[in-house]
């Protein structure tokens, strides 16, 4: 497998699914707004005014959600996915015997040709662990020995 290209691939999903999220939220607003605007035609007193509270906290909600990712977006787009790490960083691809991590935000899993990789913070705890490993040290990660087979 061609690392560098497999990289490119896990950078452009990782896009990709920021932008649906972004997508979903920002269309799940409208719509809590477009109810809201409904009902307030239609209704009247407390009933009405209860349903504009809880349709407000949950743009709120929606909101707060939608600056996460979009500041994650953000934090993406400044990677170079063509740029070979030999640390770990933000933008580092690791392979190890434990499975497929990309280091760049707390995204979750994804997969990519059958392949699931985790898409961790560059401060996720689990990173510590996986600089002792770089180090030369032994390292223990969920009760399992862990090691570094590829990184780009």
């Amino acid at each position: 497998m061609n690392l560098s290209h497999f990289k490119a691939k896990v950078h452009q999903r990782c896009l990709l699914v920021l932008s649906d999220r972004i997508d979903t939220i920002n269309k799940t607003i409208h719509e809590i707004q477009q109810s809201a605007k409904e009902d307030s035609k239609s209704s009247m007193g407390d009933k009405y005014e209860t349903g504009r509270a809880m349709a407000h906290l949950e743009i709120e909600k929606l909101q707060s959600s939608l600056s996460n990712l979009v500041d994650m977006q953000h934090l993406l787009a400044r990677i170079d996915p063509t740029e070979t790490n030999h640390e770990l960083k933000t933008g580092t691809l690791l392979h190890t015997n434990r499975g497929w991590m990309y280091i760049a935000t707390g995204l979750g899993k994804i997969t990519i040709d059958g392949i699931e990789i985790m898409v961790i913070s560059p401060v996720a705890p689990i990173i510590d662990t996986l600089k002792k490993v770089l180090a030369g040290s032994h390292a223990v990660m969920n009760g399992q020995n862990v090691t570094i087979q590829e990184m780009a």
